[in-house]
């Protein structure tokens, strides 16, 4: 019997070429001597969680494409409310405050300190806070 490539020194020649060598992570499923072992096994696809929130395919940007405004001509109006539609995320910076990023109505998009939010739009920004707490259940009530 002719072979090409390397013969293990250690093992015994008709012990080795018994034994089929396999390749790749084990099976979970018990192999029949009928099966045909070249065959690849099937590859599962990768799960959909139906669970997560994901935003249609239509209206996910790249967050390098989205311009992020601020709202200095709107420095004059003392409330904000009326403006904007969501508050998107909060955000520490890397001085320690916390910056707002937000939507307005008209579709743009914005940032601003917490501090110039929380005095223009207090309610939008505590609706934000509340959805997005998680609450402890309390064990009673404290003596």
């Amino acid at each position: 019997m002719s072979s090409k490539g390397r013969k293990s020194l250690g093992r015994d020649e008709s012990a080795a070429s018994s034994v089929p060598k396999k390749r790749g992570r084990k099976s979970n499923v018990l192999e029949d001597d009928d099966m045909d072992v070249d065959e690849p096994p099937h590859k599962k696809g990768a799960k959909s969680s139906t669970k997560t929130a994901r935003r249609p395919p239509s209206s996910v940007e790249d967050e390098e494409d989205v311009v992020i405004g601020d709202m200095k001509q709107y420095m004059t109006t003392p409330s904000w409310e009326h403006m904007i539609q969501t508050v998107d995320t909060v955000e520490r910076a890397d001085d320690g405050h916390l910056d707002v990023y937000f939507t307005l109505r008209t579709g743009e998009r914005a940032k601003e300190g917490s501090d110039l939010c929380a005095e223009r739009f207090p309610k939008t920004l505590i609706k934000f806070y509340e959805s997005n707490l998680r609450w402890k259940q309390s064990d009673g009530p404290e003596s």
